[in-house]
């Protein structure tokens, strides 16, 4: 098994979804922040809310599949989660910083990029069975997970 050198390394995966995520057409015309969150995300996060109401979070690999094996060469499908948090009345209040955005836009807006866009390895990513789910939901945040899976090599 060789795999072709423009799938991405399993330790480059979250980054190239945030380069994807930050490509979003209403990431790209408002000020929503895309951070991933490697533990030590939580005060950019809060700081992001706090300002513009709004920030998009690339979780951790969730899940790997196997596809296929030779040695130490593997090839996985990585389980992928994308949260959209938006603090409503921040965000709604443009005239203090607030992005403005609508929550919808922007979850269909990152599916939209990650499902449609030529993505290293050729393959686009694909929505999971449920690609969206409510995570949270009350008057302080909504939160939204986003769920894909994405080829990878390990060599």
């Amino acid at each position: 098994m060789s795999a072709d050198s423009t799938v991405p390394k399993l330790a480059q995966l979250t980054s190239t979804i945030e380069t994807l995520a930050n490509s979003a057409p209403v990431v790209v015309a408002s000020s929503v922040k895309v951070y991933r969150d490697e533990g030590l995300s939580e005060h950019l996060i809060e700081k992001a809310l706090r300002e513009s109401g709004v920030v998009v979070v690339v979780e951790p690999l969730v899940e790997l599949a196997l596809r296929d094996q030779s040695g130490s060469e593997w090839l996985c499908d990585a389980e992928l989660v994308v949260r959209v948090k938006v603090n409503q009345s921040r965000n709604r209040d443009t005239a203090h910083g607030g992005a403005g955005v609508d929550i919808y836009a922007l979850c269909a807006s990152i599916m939209g990029v990650m499902t449609r866009s030529r993505h290293p390895g050729g393959e686009f990513a694909k929505l999971a069975d449920k690609p969206l789910a409510l995570s949270q939901f009350d008057k302080g945040l909504w939160s939204y997970d986003l769920s894909f899976t994405k080829e990878a090599f390990y060599l």
